[in-house]
């Protein structure tokens, strides 16, 4: 199974298609607009007369006019299927009107998963409002933009890069491959790590992701009602979850290796006028200040030598009660080239016990989500 199979992506940050079904409805869609729609299945409805009743909802401007579309004769699960990507379509192109109106026909659909998808849509929205550096209509666009015009003022980095190259793992393994690094040479894997840019365009996909957005609204939301005030982010990346937690009145420290992904953290927020502390790691001295309320670690551990080493280190700067927000994806080595073959195995059940036995005690979710929220006992 491939690692985003099951993720809600809409920008095709992490495939070149979308697929939604419901019921004996389903759509395949391979671009983003239009939309260009590669297979339209229903018993009910052929796909000419599918495209219509979405042109119809686009053209028509008004409450009432779209309700009375959304409610005509065709079936209800052709009806939540436009529904569906409808609503999609409006929280890409930032289209409050449609928005609100759609996903809220999503959520009293009585359909558990439908409702679901509202939720992470409805949390996503207004998590992409706070990292917006400029007004867009669509506000992906912008952040692509963004990172595409970072690249474009380096005068060091030749390669010229198109919204393309935006994607999940893609930009990663392409360098990796063409740079022939081998985890057997740790000095190479370290390096890589410091100069490229690639992870630049990987995390610019990876967090901006529906599924994504909706994880940090989660942990956010949590923490603050654990009176969590200031956060540790260990292997911060672009920043994205620092940007986010400022917002919203959560102090916090971005750390990460010194590279050029942490360059960009770096002018994030000075774009966004954000002041955001930047502590420097050493790639094998596993130090953290101590005293800390909460350490973030997503997506970090696979990438390491000595990931033990590190949990530990993390429980260890803990204050007494302390938070840990981890996730790992030690077992996904083929979809994703850095990670270190050697862990393999120690993913899922058998790191949450790992974790149980140096003294976390994990923490219900109001959600089934990626990372796991654990307490220092």
């Amino acid at each position: 199974m491939n690692y985003y199979g099951d993720l809600y992506d809409i920008n095709f940050f992490s495939g070149e298609f979308y697929q939604a079904t419901i019921y004996d409805a389903s759509v395949t869609i391979e671009s983003p607009g239009s939309p260009i729609w590669k297979t339209w299945q229903s018993p009910n409805i052929n796909e000419d007369v599918a495209k219509q009743l979405w042109q119809d909802f686009k053209e028509r401007k008004g409450y009432h006019l779209r309700s009375k579309l959304l409610n005509g004769r065709i079936s209800n699960a052709d009806r939540l299927l436009l529904v569906l990507i409808l609503c999609e379509d409006a929280y890409r192109n930032r289209d409050p009107n449609a928005f609100f109106l759609l996903n809220r026909i999503l959520y009293t659909s009585n359909i558990q998963g439908l409702q679901l998808k509202s939720i992470k849509l409805h949390c996503a929205w207004f998590a992409l409002s706070r990292l917006l550096i400029s007004n867009n209509k669509n506000p992906l666009n912008s952040i692509v933009d963004h990172c595409l015009n970072y690249f474009d003022s380096d005068t060091l980095q030749h390669t010229k890069y198109t919204r393309e190259n935006i994607k999940v793992e893609t930009p990663v393994r392409k360098e990796w491959a063409r740079q022939g690094i081998s985890f057997d040479n740790r000095k190479s894997v370290e390096s890589f790590y410091a100069q490229t840019y690639s992870y630049i365009l990987e995390l610019t996909a990876a967090n901006h992701q529906i599924e994504t957005l909706f994880n940090y609204t989660v942990i956010i939301d949590l923490i603050k009602r654990l009176g969590v005030k200031q956060i540790f982010d260990y292997g911060a990346g672009i920043g994205t979850f620092n940007i986010l937690a400022n917002w919203y009145g959560i102090e916090g420290t971005y750390a990460d290796l010194p590279s050029e992904t942490m360059n960009y953290a770096r002018q994030r927020f000075s774009d966004l006028r954000i002041r955001i502390p930047m502590l420097e790691l050493d790639p094998r001295e596993y130090e953290l200040p101590q005293d800390i309320d909460c350490v973030i670690c997503t997506e970090v551990l696979e990438h390491i030598y000595e990931p033990e080493k590190l949990t530990k280190a993390i429980y260890e700067s803990l204050r007494p009660k302390g938070l840990l927000i981890i996730s790992e994806s030690f077992d996904y080595i083929d979809d994703f080239c850095t990670h270190l073959p050697k862990h393999k195995g120690k993913g899922g059940k058998k790191f949450l016990e790992f974790l149980r036995q140096m003294g976390f005690v994990q923490l219900n979710v109001s959600y089934n989500i990626h990372p796991s929220v654990h307490m220092k006992a």
